[in-house]
């Protein structure tokens, strides 16, 4: 996918508006644009499914590593920072650094998006030999599995924080098949198809985020189901910021 960076700049700017922005009016448009930024973490999970389609995950072990050096390794002393000058105690800031804080809290956790994002690292190089020995058989049980758990959370738990982080385990797979299809086919001379394509789900896909992402946080027939609904959108921005030189 090309200019990645752009995508990923664009993605943090819309997790720094639904985080910091202070509405200068009482506009509707501002107000609904401020609630549904928290697309910014859907973005960055479709990219980081589709740069996981293209990267050596052959060495587990290896794999891991390199991924919790660049990546966890910084969180660790985020977290460590955070400690000191918040005063925590030993036991709340050791379940921040192995994500038990995730697990209890959801999005409340702390920067509860990279303890996501390292699950994503451990799971995905033991998915991808499943992908690769039936890919069928793959999407159709993870297709189950994600659903049977989703129900699981919504009628069987009384509270799942967590399912922040589940919902949207469909858009980070989303970005690895997508790296698949981009990679295999040809769709880079069919630009303007696909900048039209993607602008008109991203068009009919606000309606959806307006009505039950925003006016009203849908969560039937799964906890959190507006996640779910945005999924168009938050791609559909991902692809057409792609295409900005």
């Amino acid at each position: 996918m090309k200019n990645k960076k752009t995508i990923m700049a664009f993605a943090a700017l819309q997790i720094l508006i639904f985080h910091l922005w202070i509405n200068i009016s009482s506009s509707e448009i501002e107000n609904f644009i401020k609630q549904i930024s928290y697309i910014g973490v859907d973005i960055f999970f479709f990219l980081s499914g589709y740069s996981l389609y293209r990267s050596d995950t052959g060495n587990y072990f290896q794999f891991i590593s390199n991924r919790f050096r660049n990546v966890y390794s910084k969180f660790i002393l985020f977290a460590l920072v955070a400690a000191w000058v918040n005063k925590w105690d030993m036991v709340y800031a050791l379940k921040v650094i192995f994500g038990i804080d995730l697990i209890q809290n959801g999005g409340k956790a702390f920067l509860w998006f990279l303890p996501a994002i390292m699950l994503f690292y451990l799971i995905v190089p033991l998915y991808k030999k499943f992908d690769a020995r039936n890919r069928m058989v793959a999407i159709l049980t993870l297709g189950v599995l994600w659903l049977i758990i989703a129900l699981l959370f919504t009628y069987g738990v009384t509270s799942v924080p967590i399912a922040i982080w589940w919902n949207r385990v469909p858009i980070f797979f989303m970005g690895y098949y997508f790296a698949g299809f981009h990679a295999n086919r040809k769709i880079t001379g069919h630009r303007a198809a696909c900048i039209a394509g993607f602008a008109l789900i991203a068009a009919a896909d606000v309606i959806l985020a307006y009505r039950y992402a925003y006016k009203v946080k849908l969560n039937q027939p799964i906890e959190d189901m507006f996640y779910i609904l945005v999924i168009p959108l938050a791609i559909g921005i991902a692809l057409l910021i792609s295409m900005i030189k």
